[in-house]
């Protein structure tokens, strides 16, 4: 038979003697073929019809051109009551995603395995297109640590399975002013434009906002303040999960799958992190702008090849090291969002003072002093400072309980 083309190919044809796998007995001693996936795979086999599974965008692949899930679920259904096998149309769901499932395929691991090289020097090549904030021009070897550490998670995490259980060690962040092209160099990180999404929000709350944000390998958190409006214990714990559960909407029940999406963040704002505990997770860039021009002309197939050969070497860790990580505490500190107490607590008291003149307020003293009715975000900001709301010496000698504090300018009665 020649080889199918259209699902009309396939109408046009009929197929009779199917050499089924299971069937049963009639009492006439006829036999009758079992509604089993594996006798729908049958039919598909005879046919020429390949099913497989993309574990990127979880989508059923046909051999048949021009064919959505759905038409292909009905054209495939309508096939298989031609030939008297009998499936429900659920049924028939059920069975191609079974035989599709044996098939599996990660289109992005094998652009890896199909362009490994060990051409390293391109890795900078790519990063060299972005241009970096002259201020900082001095964090130039650290820059391009973060940019490299955070393309081996990626290539890390697209290799993830369920047994393997990879976990991202951070999301990549240029921040810069509007127009400096940040959303295009994220888009042109991925040669495969079906492999990437841009201008994306996260609600981890929410089953739609997870699998619009898992169904790619790359996805760009647009104006990342938004996303980093909700929850920030949630949303760390999303960044950092090697997995996502949940139950698709045309699923019976909740399933696993292996975290294979990485994200890079763009941002105009630069105080835009809410939460100083979680802020190791976001790898910043600032951005003056990005060669765009230069970065057409990068084969990026290839980059990511040396990418892939580079992880697969392991003499780079794809985490950050202590001295890093220190790096990156401090650099972040500039991105924080202030808030009028830790603004307060920052510029109105005097911590250039010697300790031998701090005293001991209560925290009531400590907000009347600087006039704020925010007595409970004070406290948090000097605990944040490393200082213990305890019993303390007090200058004059005498034991009191409270923060101890450079002293005020002006006593507080």
């Amino acid at each position: 038979m020649s080889r199918v083309i259209t699902m009309q190919d396939v109408k046009n044809e009929r197929i009779d003697n199917i050499e089924w796998k299971y069937e049963g007995i009639k009492k006439d001693e006829t036999s009758y073929p079992l509604k089993v996936w594996e006798n729908l795979e049958c039919i598909l086999d005879k046919y020429n019809i390949r099913l497989s599974y993309n574990v990127v965008n979880k989508e059923i692949i046909s051999s048949i051109e021009d064919s959505t899930r759905n038409s292909l679920l009905t054209d495939i259904h309508s096939l298989n009551l031609k030939e008297f096998l009998n499936l429900t149309r659920e049924e028939t769901a059920n069975a191609m995603t079974r035989i599709a499932e044996k098939n599996k395929f990660n289109p992005f691991v094998e652009l890896l395995k199909a362009n490994e090289n060990n051409d390293y020097e391109i890795i900078k090549e790519v990063f060299d297109c972005i241009q970096i904030n002259d201020e900082y021009r001095d964090n130039y070897n650290y820059y391009f640590t973060l940019f490299t550490k955070w393309c081996l998670n990626l290539v890390k995490l697209a290799n993830n399975t369920l047994k393997n259980e990879y976990k991202t060690s951070g999301v990549l962040v240029l921040q810069g002013g509007q127009g400096c092209y940040k959303s295009t160099f994220a888009s042109k990180l991925m040669p495969e434009k079906s492999l990437f999404k841009g201008d994306k929000t996260l609600d981890p709350d929410k089953t739609d906002s997870i699998i619009q944000n898992t169904n790619y390998i790359l996805v760009e958190w647009g104006e990342l303040d938004s996303t980093l409006k909700g929850e920030q214990s949630k949303l760390k714990q999303f960044i950092t999960s090697s997995n996502d559960e949940y139950r698709s909407p045309y699923a019976r029940f909740a399933e696993k799958h292996p975290r294979l999406t990485s994200y890079i963040g763009t941002v105009n704002k630069v105080d835009f992190l809410k939460d100083e505990t979680g802020s190791r997770r976001f790898w910043i860039i600032p951005v003056v702008k990005c060669d765009i021009n230069k970065m057409d002309t990068i084969d990026m197939n290839k980059f990511w090849g040396a990418v892939y050969s580079l992880w697969k070497d392991g003499t780079i860790k794809d985490y950050l090291e202590e001295d890093e990580q220190k790096k990156l505490y401090e650099v972040n500190a500039r991105y924080n969002y202030q808030t009028d107490a830790s603004y307060l607590v920052e510029e109105k008291i005097k911590w250039d003072m010697p300790k031998d003149q701090w005293d001991v307020y209560g925290i009531t003293e400590i907000a009347n002093y600087l006039m704020s009715k925010e007595s409970k975000s004070i406290k948090i900001e000097l605990e944040k400072k490393g200082l213990k709301y305890s019993a303390h010496r007090t200058r004059a000698g005498k034991v009191k309980k409270g923060f101890k504090i450079p002293r005020f300018e002006v006593e507080m009665h």
